[in-house]
């Protein structure tokens, strides 16, 4: 769950430093350099963070599979959480390319070639995709902490996270 906050956290950090790039930049409180590298320097921090959270969703939930297979018992919880992050994926999915498109749409607007707008649009767009995929991952962090508990308490002290190296499955493939 830590893990979780902090990456949410740290997607709220990189909103917050777009959020005071665009407003220093409207007011005409920095240049076309600092705004540049401002903006790539957020759009990089957000791919990672939305990467990272991606992948942890990824192997924390098929860990929960593999540890429940036998268990009918706790079938429920594990579909509950497989079709949460169902729902959750796609929209990280596409977050991640679409932080690409201010990107883009800016140095197409540095040289000249689209309009302010188109540029500012987008930023906002990507903006606020992200602040809803940050709450939703928030929300899907509760989820996956209630059912790591009543997994781990199911399973009378198994440990559901294993460590590479020690008698867990193998780090190969993720579903």
């Amino acid at each position: 769950m830590r893990m979780v906050i902090g990456l949410s956290f740290g997607a709220f950090l990189g909103w917050l430093a777009w959020l005071g790039l665009a407003v220093g930049q409207t007011l005409g409180w920095t240049d076309l350099a600092l705004h540049v590298r401002a903006g790539l320097s957020v759009a990089l921090w957000n791919i990672l963070i939305q990467s990272m959270t991606l992948f942890m969703w990824m192997a924390l939930t098929r860990q929960v599979r593999e540890q429940t297979a036998g268990r009918p018992d706790l079938h429920r919880m594990t579909e509950s959480l497989r079709r949460w992050r169902n729902r959750l994926f796609p929209w990280m999915v596409l977050g991640l390319p679409l932080w690409m498109v201010p990107l883009i749409t800016g140095m197409a607007r540095a040289v000249g070639q689209v309009p302010t707008g188109l540029h500012r649009a987008s930023a906002w767009a990507v903006v606020g995709l992200t602040g809803v995929l940050t709450v939703a991952e928030l929300q899907g962090a509760g989820r996956l902490v209630r059912v790591l508990g009543v997994v781990d308490a199911h399973l009378r002290g198994t440990p559901l996270v294993t460590h590479p190296g020690h008698d867990g499955p193998s780090a190969g493939s993720v579903d």
